[in-house]
């Protein structure tokens, strides 16, 4: 059954409450609909609010600030490298990363790269039959 035309839209009358009222309570928002004879969960509430437009992704939102650029010209600057050659590596680590499917498994591949790189590792590698060819083709690459 779907919704009735012209009928009440609970999440519409939220959302319009707290574009009036932006620092109000949820508890405020249901009192007010309440003794406007509509009567919202404090579930609904906090859903149509934390899926408002208040709710984005702040981090984007508030741009970039400077404590991020610092840390980034000290990062090329520990790195010894002219300011060019520095932003084309973090343009290609950052696609790298976002190839990869993202910082946490960007972390989880660097892990095992070192297990492999580790002396056990190379013993791991010697051990395992016919990961041994595909390690070294690996490494040929990027001797050449």
């Amino acid at each position: 059954m779907g919704r009735v035309k012209g009928a009440m839209n609970k999440s519409a009358e939220i959302r319009a409450y707290f574009v009036e009222h932006p620092d109000d309570r949820s508890s405020e928002c249901i009192k007010s609909l309440k003794d406007r004879g509509i009567e919202v969960s404090a579930g609904l509430v906090a859903v149509v609010r934390s899926k408002g437009p208040q709710a984005g992704n702040k981090r984007r939102d508030k741009g970039v600030t400077l404590e991020e650029v610092k840390i980034v010209k000290a990062f090329v600057a520990r790195s010894n490298l002219d300011i060019e050659v520095a932003t084309k590596i973090l343009e290609e680590f950052s696609l790298l990363v976002r190839s990869l499917g993202g910082v946490d498994r960007f972390l989880e591949i660097l892990n095992e790269y070192r297990r492999f790189e580790s002396p056990e590792g190379r013993k791991l590698v010697d051990m395992t039959p016919g990961f041994r060819a595909e390690y070294e083709d690996v490494n040929e690459d990027e001797d050449s």
